[in-house]
């Protein structure tokens, strides 16, 4: 089999379960997907394993081995010690937790692995990011056909929203087409926006700045008939946003009411289940607690409910070392952003370093990430190391 045959086959084992979770109500088709993951997993941790003991891995692979394997040491204690957790709605297994950290961090070094070893090239990703985008649309039609059998309301939101938002760099693979980066991009936002979720909107308008910003400034190296499209385009964007908001958004009545509500400081409980954890931390005369947490999934046993902040969740579960670990997970990515000549490694990894970071404010993002962040951040942190003088970006 070549390389090309089998990198195929590696991007549609990371798809498939992607798909499954697009279509969770086709069981038969979901538990192959299962099956497939938790062998992607076991691969993925032995990739892991390798590539750390690497002198030549880069520290940002390291430093996120560093991190998944301590965030891994609570899960097995909370999965061998700890007990369920009924928050109220459901019934949280002690598994949950590990199984939550092994698919979320893990698959990262499964394709940095196979890119080092020219298995998944640029070509491979930016053949199957198709699949993925139309993938992550149908998912969003397929949520809300699911939620208008148990809700009456016309809008709601939808977290599919922060899906989008993680596959979001796949159209740098596309550089050599900047309309259809825009269209992808403008497209995205329109989605985004419908989900109705207040970060995933911010997040994407930064994000976009910068790409319209970006591009305006390296306008000059195309042709002429491009460059006046690239100039229309953000006027256009502008132009077309300011009619929706008037003529759509405007009445649309959920949207105006998360709009309100922020704008009147409603921040959907946040800042309660800020306040509590920041006390409990605070008030906490337990040394060991404070430097090491009350365990996994403690927020759940405090609040019967997560942070919606990574930071707090770290503090509360891992205490201060977890904290400090996710921050040097942080800096290991800018700086290895800083450090690549590489432009498509620094948009890859630029995009999704906004993306997690903010995310990690505003939500939850380092037990979501899924297929499209795996494969974005583990070719993007591949690519970064391999110096070019070819322009590509």
């Amino acid at each position: 089999m070549t390389k090309r045959f089998i990198g195929d086959i590696l991007m549609f084992i990371l798809w498939m379960p992607f798909f499954a979770s697009s279509i969770d109500t086709f069981v038969d088709f979901t538990f192959i997907g299962n099956k497939v993951t938790q062998l992607t997993w076991l691969v993925s941790i032995g990739c892991s394993i390798f590539v750390f003991i690497q002198k030549s891995s880069p520290i940002v692979i390291k430093q996120t081995f560093v991190l998944a394997m301590w965030l891994s040491l609570y899960g097995v204690i909370h999965l061998i010690f700890g007990q369920n957790i009924n928050t109220g709605d459901r019934v949280v297994p002690t598994s949950e937790y590990l199984v939550g950290i092994v698919s979320s961090m893990f698959p990262l070094f499964f394709i940095y692995y196979f890119s080092y070893k020219g298995y998944i090239t640029e070509d491979t990703i930016r053949k199957w990011s198709v699949l993925f985008i139309i993938t992550v649309i149908f998912s969003y039609f397929n949520s809300i056909r699911e939620m208008r059998y148990i809700s009456d309301l016309e809008r709601y939101t939808n977290n599919i929203g922060y899906v989008f938002l993680r596959s979001l760099p796949f159209l740098f693979f596309w550089y050599r087409k900047p309309v259809l980066q825009y269209v992808i991009f403008i497209l995205y936002g329109l989605f985004i926006i419908n989900s109705l979720k207040r970060g995933p909107i911010l997040i994407w308008l930064i994000l976009f700045i910068i790409y319209a910003y970006n591009n305006l400034k390296t306008i000059k190296k195309q042709k002429y008939s491009t460059r006046l499209i690239l100039y229309a385009l953000p006027v256009f964007v502008l132009s077309a946003s300011i009619y929706y908001i008037n003529n759509e958004l405007i009445n649309n009545e959920g949207l105006m009411n998360r709009l309100n509500a922020t704008i009147e400081g409603n921040d959907s409980g946040r800042t309660e289940i800020y306040s509590t954890i920041l006390k409990i931390f605070c008030s906490d005369s337990n040394l060991f607690q404070i430097i090491f947490g009350h365990g996994a999934d403690s927020t759940l046993s405090f609040l019967n409910i997560h942070a919606h902040n990574d930071w707090l969740e770290l503090l509360m579960n891992q205490g201060f070392i977890g904290v400090v670990l996710y921050l040097f997970y942080y800096i290991a990515i800018f700086k290895q952003i800083r450090k690549t000549n590489n432009p498509l490694a620094r948009k890859l990894l630029f995009n999704i370093f906004i993306i997690i970071l903010l995310t990690s404010i505003f939500s939850m993002s380092y037990m979501a990430y899924d297929s499209s962040i795996h494969i974005i951040m583990g070719y993007g942190i591949y690519r970064s190391c391999v110096s070019t003088k070819r322009s590509i970006g």
